[in-house]
């Protein structure tokens, strides 16, 4: 989806720089790259990563909620697993980044939409509720967990297909969609708990005590081996990647 003619590829919420890293080697053309994440740390990380490439590269630590750094319009903007986070200013920050995209630039963004399940919960929200179930936490004890107004479940946090297509409308177009399932799989538990930990950081970790989260980390890496057991994977979910463009580009119907 992205384009193989894009100079300048900006990464919104890069994480560790990953993804900038594997356009570094995939696309020839490319003149700058830049990427932001609320992490002081992965952003420090990226900046290493990416170091060493021929591409030139900048990484700047800012929390999107509040505003973009002043970092120059693209050819390619990407933002990957990252909406959820941003609830519930999504239309502001699609308005910030419409602020960086060239007259004829690319939005691509992928969202999740996790399936709910009986604990009136999806995806990992639904993996951590095992979890404290397992440490001997009550259904009750356990669902208020997830009450706190400040913590809002994940899966609860996702906006509708519909509602981030009205979002999006007022400064890009979509010009397609891909929908498929994601699945994660690990091979044990040490795995899955570094990726929680590198994903989620201490979003649910931080709101127990500091006795309790190593049990709550042992329950966590035993509820995800016993999925991988009975189910194949830890958590499946449906997934649409959006490209976009703006608005002297065509416009489709989606539902």
């Amino acid at each position: 989806m992205v384009p193989s003619s894009a100079r300048d590829l900006l990464d919104v919420g890069c994480g560790t720089g990953d993804l900038l890293e594997r356009a570094a080697a995939r696309l020839r053309g490319l003149k700058r790259l830049v990427g932001i994440d609320l992490s002081d740390e992965r952003v420090a990380i990226a900046r290493t990563k990416l170091a060493a490439k021929p591409v030139r590269s900048e990484f700047h630590a800012a929390d999107l909620r509040v505003g973009t750094p002043p970092v120059g319009t693209f050819d390619c903007i990407l933002m990957t697993s990252v909406l959820h986070w941003l609830h519930p200013v999504e239309a502001e920050v699609f308005r910030a980044i419409g602020r960086h995209a060239k007259p004829k630039g690319v939005f691509i963004l992928s969202t999740y939409h996790p399936l709910i399940t009986d604990s009136g919960l999806g995806g990992t929200d639904d993996v951590v509720h095992a979890a404290l179930l397992h440490l001997g936490w009550s259904r009750d004890e356990a669902a208020a967990f997830f009450d706190r107004p400040d913590a809002l479940p994940i899966s609860k946090r996702t906006r509708s297909k519909r509602e981030i297509k009205d979002a999006l409308s007022p400064n890009f177009e979509i010009d397609c969609v891909v929908d498929r399932n994601a699945a994660m799989c690990v091979n044990s538990a040490d795995q899955y708990l570094k990726y929680h930990s590198a994903t989620f950081g201490g979003y649910y970790s931080g709101r127990l005590d500091v006795d309790t989260r190593e049990a709550f980390f042992d329950a966590l890496g035993e509820e995800a081996m016993t999925r991988m057991a009975e189910r194949g994977h830890v958590t499946e979910m449906p997934v649409r990647i959006w490209r976009t463009v703006n608005a002297q580009d065509k416009r489709i119907d989606v539902v």
